[in-house]
């Protein structure tokens, strides 16, 4: 009897990553319309009227953390899951263990993940350019929406600030920056959950083929 090799497709990650997505976009679409309401993006002067709305702009995106990380757990899996697939057909030049383990790494996961996902779509033919650019800009997004991405974009707004005022911010200052912050946030995990849909259907089309090895199994 032929040794067949088995293997999970991940298509139940990538379907929870697009599931895990709507409430995302949604709040990422809820937020910005908040912050609009608040008077962004023009000067913000802190009004009876205005308070309701710059307090929705901070539930929301403390909504938006909690939401994501299952949506971390589960693309940590799905990497894994298309990486053990790929090595049971040859070797890669990432393993199954740093494909997932790589999310949350310091350092590594600046460039680990992104290494894993270019790899299983480069392993049986080359990239056209637009799909190369796709990638990286899904890449480039999701670590500007990141902690260390969103603290690089806080520093860069408060530096703009302080030019701005002369050195001296006041309240009203400091909330239109501070809103300006939480709503590039929203704009970049928008732009970045669509990029994100795109690079997992595009990776899941660049796998061989279930029936090429053994029929397969969801998650």
């Amino acid at each position: 009897m032929a040794n067949k090799t088995t293997f999970k497709t991940g298509r139940g990650q990538a379907i929870a990553l697009h599931v895990l997505a709507v409430p995302d976009v949604a709040l990422g679409i809820l937020g910005l319309t908040a912050a609009m309401a608040s008077g962004w993006p023009a000067q913000i002067f802190r009004t009876a009227e205005n308070t309701s709305a710059l307090g929705l702009v901070f539930l929301v995106a403390m909504a938006q953390l909690i939401v994501r990380l299952p949506m971390l757990a589960v693309i940590m899996r799905w990497t894994w899951r298309l990486v053990s697939n790929a090595e049971k057909q040859g070797r890669l030049a990432v393993s199954a263990r740093w494909a997932w383990v790589g999310y949350v790494v310091p350092v590594a996961a600046f460039w680990l993940p992104a290494h894993a996902v270019w790899t299983l779509n480069t392993r049986h033919s080359p990239l056209a350019a637009w799909q190369r650019v796709l990638i990286v800009a899904w890449w480039v997004s999701r670590l500007l929406s990141c902690t260390t991405g969103a603290f690089l974009i806080l520093i860069v707004l408060m530096v703009q600030a302080a030019i701005a005022a002369g050195g001296y911010i006041d309240e009203d200052t400091s909330t239109t920056y501070g809103m300006t912050w939480i709503a590039t946030l929203f704009i970049v995990g928008l732009v970045t959950r669509v990029l994100e849909a795109a690079v997992i259907t595009l990776t899941h089309l660049r796998q061989p083929k279930p029936g090429e090895v053994v029929a397969a199994k969801v998650f």
